[in-house]
């Protein structure tokens, strides 16, 4: 099933495109090339035998009920970037991967692709949204902080090297915790309350 979330802008006509895995596939096969024709990420797959890799293939059939979420960034009828991602849980969704074509980059798109995909996950019930980026990615990670995410820890990864983990709250409350956590600042009274804590 297809829908879309559009916006009118002055210079151009921006649409999300939610599609199904195969569309999703065939209309960005040849573009990932493009995009991450310098990346390192390593195929895990190809390290794997084929006993692993049939295993593997059994365990993800058990969880196929898990939501995920394939869209398209059409700028003008075109394919410009996309977003898939999918549950993590009950309250929690993981972005996977969203990306724009470098011609169409520092253009706000890639903004507007981000907050278009918060807005649809947190409509249909996930609190939390988190995300990895390599700590290099200087232009995403701070169109995340901006769109609200704080970053929650680092990781290391075999097949991505090493990436930077953030995390977004639709919950005010629980964003107000994350910054006590953190050690930025207290939450607010109400939140202090419900933990048992006061200010004085």
């Amino acid at each position: 099933m297809t829908s879309s979330i559009e916006e009118n802008t002055p210079s151009s006509s921006l649409k999300l495109k939610f599609v199904d895995e195969s569309e999703f596939d065939q209309a960005t096969a040849q573009l990932k090339k493009q995009v991450f024709r310098e990346c390192l990420a390593v195929a895990s797959h190809l390290l794997y035998s084929e006993q692993e890799l049939h295993q593997s293939e059994a365990n993800t059939a058990r969880f196929a009920k898990l939501e995920t979420i394939y869209c398209l960034l059409m700028l003008n009828g075109k394919c410009i970037g996309w977003h898939y991602g999918h549950q993590d849980g009950p309250t929690c969704y993981y972005m996977c991967n969203s990306a724009v074509l470098p011609q169409h980059r520092r253009q706000g798109y890639y903004s507007w692709l981000a907050k278009s995909v918060m807005e649809e996950v947190t409509r249909r019930g996930y609190h939390r949204i988190k995300s990895r980026h390599y700590p290099t990615n200087n232009p995403v990670i701070i169109a995340k902080l901006k769109l609200g995410f704080v970053v929650t820890g680092l990781q290391l990864s075999s097949n991505f090297g090493t990436l930077l983990e953030l995390e977004w709250n639709a919950n005010q409350a629980m964003a107000d915790l994350m910054k006590f956590r953190c050690g930025e600042k207290l939450p607010p009274e109400s939140t202090l309350k419900s933990l048992g804590l006061t200010r004085s």
